[in-house]
């Protein structure tokens, strides 16, 4: 274990076709973006994310790369 560090962050990026809405519409609870999925998923994801970063200190950050798709990037505040 390295001391000295402050927070871990850890980024996810896909392919797909990348956000289309605003970071706080999407990290609400039941958030969906297509009608079609809601019978896949509750819409909890980001909004459980968000909750445990925040819950860390931390923050989910939301974005779209340059070239396409979705970046999230979750950071953690250390607390030991």
């Amino acid at each position: 274990v390295k001391t000295g560090y402050s927070e871990l962050s850890i980024c996810v990026r896909d392919d797909g076709g990348g956000f289309r809405e605003d970071a706080e519409k999407i990290t609400e609870a039941f958030y969906g973006q297509n009608v079609k999925d809601s019978l896949k998923h509750a819409g909890m994801g980001m909004y459980i994310s968000r909750l445990y970063c925040e819950k860390h200190g931390g923050r989910l950050v939301l974005g779209n790369d340059e070239q396409g798709g979705a970046v999230v990037t979750a950071i953690f505040r250390r607390i030991a």
